[in-house]
C-alpha cells in the first residue's frame, strides 16, 4: 500500500527497505541498509550526513548509477508507482533526464571540455525527443535564461572552460532542467563554490522548485544548506537512516544524539580566537604586492584582457597568529598564497619572512630557504602522490636537505604522531586513509620542515563538518605548540571566523577591510564584506540558535577509520 504525505497525496518517490552491498572486504556489509524515505511533490527533502554515511550511494541507488561493484541486494525505489530496482535498461533510459534528473558536485568534471555548451544541453533534448534544430536552439536558450545565464545566445557557443564555476552549475542545472523533470536530485551541487554563488544557487533551485512544482532531493554535509532550504530532512550515518523529520524540529529540536553532534560540530562566530594573547614577533611583512596576468591570444580574433589578481596588498603577520583571509573565487586569495610561495611571481612589490628577503632569492637561495614557508592545500587527495608511500610523502622535503633513511623515518613517525596518526600510517598509501586523515598526513609534510608560516589554502571546504572540526582543532593546536604563524585562506566566513584573530576581505584582487575577527563580522565596515555576511546559507538559523545547541560534543567519525 502506498503511504500518503500530510496533504493525502501519494509521495512522487518511495523508497522502502533498500540495502546496497558493498564488495568483499570493505569494512562493513552494506553502503545502505534499511532506507525508507519518501520525497513529496513541490518539497525539497534534504539527506544530510557524512563521508561514508550513503547519502550519495543512496541517490545514485534512484537512477541506477551505481558503479559495478555496488549492487541493490533488496528493497524498492518506487516512482509513480514503477519500481526502478527492476525496471529494464531501456526503461531506465527513457526515465533519465526525463522524469528524474540529477546534478553532481562537480560541475567542472561533468562537463565535456571539447563541446560547447549549447551541444551539451540540446543533446539532453535531441535524446527525449525529435524536434527541429531552430526549436531545439529556442528551447535551450529559453533554458539558460531560466537559470540567469548571461547572453544565452552566444553562450551556447562558448565551451566549459571559460565559464566560472558558478555559472557552470548553472549550465548542469539547465540540463538537468531540459525535459522538466518530476524529481531533481542534487548531489552536492554548492560544496566548492564560494559563499555568493552558493546562495545564488541555493536561490535558483528554490525558485525553479517553487515555478515548476518539483520534488528536489538535495545531498548535502553542509546543515547551513539544510537550514536555507530543507523543508524535511533525513539524517544518515554508516549507511542507515539515524533521524528524520521537518527540517525545523530537526535543526531545532533534534532528537536523535549524532544529530545533536552534528549541528554541534557548525562553527559559530563565536570570537573566541581574538582573546588570544598577542606576540609582537613578525615574521612576515610586505610591501605592495601586485600581479597582473598579461594579456593573450586565446584562438583566432580573440584576445583575453590583462587580469589584476593582486593589486596592492600589503601584510603584516605575527609569531602565533592566525590571519583568516577571505573572498569569493576570483578575489586572489590563492594568488596570493602562490606568490608568498614563489609558485608564482609577483609582478611587483617585495615581502620578507624574518630577516630573510624571500622575494628576492635566487634559485638556489630559495632552495635552501624555502623550509620558512609550507603550504597545506585543498584537496588532500590530489596533493598526495597515489604512488608513495606515506613515509616518501612525509619525508621527501628531509631528503632533499640531505637527511639520512634512519633520520627521516624517525622524524616522519614523529610528525604523524603530533598530527594524531599512529607510526604504521608511514608504510600505507593515500588511497587507504579517509579524507580527514589525508589532510592529516598533508599537515605534516608541511611541518616535518618545522615552518615559520603555514598557509592553509582551503583546507577543510572539501571535509565534512566534524571531520572539519577536528582538523581545524589540529591547526590551532599545533600553531599553538609550534608557535606558527597561520594564513588561513577559505570562502567559508564561519570557519574563519572561528580560527581566525585577524581578518582580511579581499575582492577583485583588493584587499577591501581588515581587522580583529570578532569587530570585521560584527561590525563591518565595507559593503562587500556585509553581502558576504548575508550570503551564509542558514545565517538566520545560526543567528537564532547563536552558538551550539547541546554543548560541545562532537560526532564519531569515520576519520580514524583506514
Amino acid at each position: 500500500m502506498t503511504a500518503m504525505n500530510e496533504d493525502g497525496d501519494a509521495p512522487v518517490l518511495s523508497i522502502r527497505d533498500l540495502a546496497v552491498r558493498l564488495p568483499k572486504g570493505a569494512d562493513r556489509d552494506f553502503a545502505v541498509q534499511g532506507i525508507n524515505l519518501d520525497l513529496s511533490q513541490r518539497e525539497i527533502l534534504c539527506i544530510v550526513g557524512e563521508t561514508g554515511s550513503g547519502k550519495s550511494v543512496t541517490s545514485h541507488a534512484i537512477l541506477g548509477l551505481l558503479p559495478d561493484t555496488l549492487r541493490v541486494a533488496r528493497g524498492e525505489i518506487r516512482f509513480r508507482g514503477r519500481d526502478l530496482v527492476r525496471a529494464s535498461a531501456d526503461e531506465m533510459r527513457a526515465i533519465r533526464g526525463r522524469h528524474i534528473a540529477m546534478v553532481f558536485q562537480e560541475a567542472s568534471a561533468s562537463l565535456d571540455p571539447v563541446r560547447t555548451i549549447g551541444d551539451q544541453v540540446s543533446e539532453i533534448i535531441r535524446a527525449h525527443e525529435r524536434l527541429p534544430s531552430a526549436e531545439v536552439e529556442r528551447r535551450v536558450s529559453a533554458l539558460l535564461t531560466e537559470v540567469n545565464l548571461p547572453d544565452p545566445r552566444a553562450l551556447q557557443h562558448t565551451y566549459p572552460f571559460r565559464l566560472s564555476g558558478g555559472q557552470q552549475q548553472r549550465v548542469m542545472i539547465a540540463m538537468a532542467l531540459a525535459m522538466q523533470p518530476a524529481v531533481l536530485i542534487a548531489d552536492e551541487p554548492t560544496t566548492a563554490l564560494d559563499v555568493t554563488t552558493q546562495a545564488q544557487i541555493l536561490q535558483l533551485i528554490r525558485g525553479l522548485q517553487r515555478t515548476r512544482d518539483m520534488a528536489v532531493l538535495f545531498v548535502t554535509h553542509d546543515i547551513g544548506v539544510v537550514a536555507e532550504i530543507a523543508d524535511r530532512v533525513v539524517v544518515m550515518r554508516h549507511g542507515r537512516i539515524v533521524d528524520t523529520g521537518p527540517a525545523d524540529a530537526i535543526l531545532h529540536h533534534p532528537e536523535a544524539d549524532y544529530t545533536r553532534q552534528l549541528i554541534d560540530a557548525v562553527p559559530r562566530f563565536t570570537g573566541a580566537a581574538t582573546a588570544r594573547a598577542r606576540n609582537d614577533e613578525v615574521v612576515l611583512t610586505s610591501t605592495e604586492l601586485t600581479k597582473t596576468y598579461a594579456a593573450h591570444s586565446t584562438g583566432l580574433f580573440r584576445r583575453r584582457p590583462a587580469v589584476r589578481a593582486l593589486a596592492g596588498v600589503r601584510l603584516e603577520l605575527r609569531r602565533g597568529e592566525t590571519l583568516g583571509i577571505v573572498g569569493e573565487s576570483g578575489s586572489g586569495k590563492s594568488t596570493l598564497a602562490r606568490c608568498l610561495m614563489r609558485l608564482t611571481p609577483l609582478s611587483s612589490g617585495s615581502f620578507s619572512i624574518g630577516d630573510v628577503p624571500f622575494s628576492v632569492l635566487d634559485e638556489n637561495a630559495l632552495r635552501a630557504e624555502r623550509h620558512r614557508i609550507q603550504m597545506v592545500f585543498q584537496d588532500p587527495y590530489a596533493s598526495l602522490n597515489p604512488r608513495q608511500r606515506v613515509e616518501a610523502i612525509v619525508g621527501t622535503g628531509l631528503r632533499l636537505r640531505g637527511a639520512g633513511p634512519d633520520e627521516v623515518r624517525a622524524r616522519v613517525k614523529e610528525m604523524l604522531g603530533l598530527v594524531g596518526l599512529d607510526g604504521s600510517a608511514m608504510d600505507r598509501y593515500p588511497h587507504e586513509f579517509s579524507g580527514g586523515q589525508r589532510q592529516r598526513i598533508a599537515i605534516a609534510r608541511a611541518l616535518v620542515l618545522e615552518p615559520a608560516i603555514l598557509i592553509a589554502d582551503e583546507a577543510v571546504s572539501a571535509l565534512d563538518v566534524s571531520v572539519q572540526a577536528q582538523v581545524l582543532d589540529l591547526l590551532a593546536e599545533l600553531r599553538d605548540r609550534l608557535h606558527l604563524a597561520l594564513i588561513f585562506i577559505t570562502h567559508d566566513l564561519l570557519v574563519a571566523a572561528q580560527v581566525a584573530d585577524r581578518i582580511m576581505v579581499m575582492n577583485q584582487g583588493a584587499v577591501v577591510e581588515e581587522g580583529p575577527t570578532a569587530e570585521v563580522f560584527t561590525n563591518p565596515q565595507d559593503d562587500y564584506t556585509r553581502r558576504l555576511l548575508a550570503a551564509i546559507p542558514g545565517r538566520d538559523w545560526l543567528v537564532a540558535t547563536d552558538g551550539p545547541a547541546h554543548g560541545k560534543q562532537r560526532p564519531e567519525t569515520p576519520d580514524t577509520r583506514t
